[in-house]
């Protein structure tokens, strides 16, 4: 393992046992790394609050029981603004996900247009592949907009 922490996504069972693990890929300058960050030790002496994160390394995808459907789907995790990158998501794709969901927290923003931002830039996510429909894609923020879901074929009644 690195040596730091890293901003990840659980995912846990009815008896709290992780079933899926993800550590974000793509991490935001200045907000979860610094460059040159091992050059700079007094920037941390001088603001103790700087992160600086590690990086994942690997895309992943959690299985989820979903009773009601009485299968196990398939959810590919994405972090922040990762769900805004094309080369990442396709990537993810790539592992045949049922469900595309991103774990964010835009209320830093306040009440700025950035949280609708996200989300329009979010959306085009879920139509990237020939067999789109069979995706969904879930963004949460804890801020405003509310969370969305594109509905799906192949899923019906799910989520």
């Amino acid at each position: 393992y690195a040596s730091g922490p890293f901003n990840s996504a659980l995912l846990l069972d009815a008896e709290s046992r992780v079933r899926g693990l993800f550590d974000k890929n793509i991490l935001m300058v200045f907000g979860e790394y610094v460059p040159w960050y091992e050059h700079m030790r007094w920037l941390k002496e001088l603001i103790p609050e700087v992160s600086n994160l590690e990086r994942g390394t690997e895309v992943e995808v959690f299985p989820l029981d979903v009773p009601r459907l009485g299968r196990t789907v398939s959810v590919g995790p994405m972090i922040c603004y990762e769900d805004i990158i094309p080369r990442f998501t396709r990537k993810l794709a790539g592992k045949d996900p049922n469900v595309l969901i991103n774990v964010t927290n835009d209320a830093w923003f306040g009440k700025t247009s950035e949280p609708y931002l996200h989300l329009a830039l979010a959306i085009f996510r879920a139509f990237e592949r020939d067999d789109a429909l069979r995706m969904r894609l879930f963004v949460e923020s804890f801020h405003h907009p509310p969370p969305i879901l594109v509905p799906s074929r192949t899923l019906p009644g799910c989520l």
